[in-house]
């Protein structure tokens, strides 16, 4: 499948935010909720990214990190381990785990914005968008290195019972009200 080879996890319906409307996990959860009621339904996931630099002991290397909310991905791209469950958590693309010399198991440092974590590596990937230089970790691992991260999407996936041209429909008549 095209999109394994990618690495794109690719949703029904894809909201972006507006990142000068302030919005909060409050607001972002409502919005969920309101959504989440419609007919066809399946999953909401929050989504953004960041580029970042990865640093191990055989080096460092700026990459671009997939930030998600629930990282149970659809794409089946995993060659080795797990995706990140907890906080302390890092998948790594296997171009990024050649290039630092590491593997399932090992520690990695993510710094951000003058901020340094350590993550354990929970599996590899394997992706060609970013040319490799791809990771993925879950947005509490992302808010250690800084608590003001909010998402910029919500990847919204149908059951298949309606299309994605009904799904915009009806999510654009539950928020008139609103700027999506």
């Amino acid at each position: 499948n095209l999109l394994n080879i990618t690495g794109f996890e690719v949703p029904t319906v894809g909201i972006t935010f507006d990142q000068s409307a302030g919005y909060s996990d409050q607001k972002i959860a409502e919005m969920e909720n309101r959504i989440g009621t419609l007919k066809g339904i399946k999953e909401i996931k929050q989504y953004t990214s960041y580029d970042m630099t990865c640093v191990s002991t055989g080096g460092s290397e700026a990459l671009n990190c997939d930030v998600y909310d629930n990282t149970k991905l659809y794409v089946d791209n995993i060659v080795e381990g797990k995706n990140p469950q907890t906080d302390n958590e890092i998948m790594l693309s296997t171009v990024m785990a050649d290039r630092l010399g590491v593997g399932t198991g090992d520690v990695v440092y993510l710094e951000m914005n003058g901020k340094r974590q350590s993550y354990i590596v929970s599996g590899l990937s394997q992706g060609i968008n970013h040319l490799g230089k791809k990771a993925l970790i879950n947005l509490d691992g992302v808010r250690r290195l800084d608590k003001t991260v909010m998402p910029s999407m919500l990847y919204i996936y149908s059951t298949g019972e309606v299309s994605a041209e009904e799904l915009i429909r009806d999510i654009k008549e539950v928020f008139s009200d609103d700027t999506i």
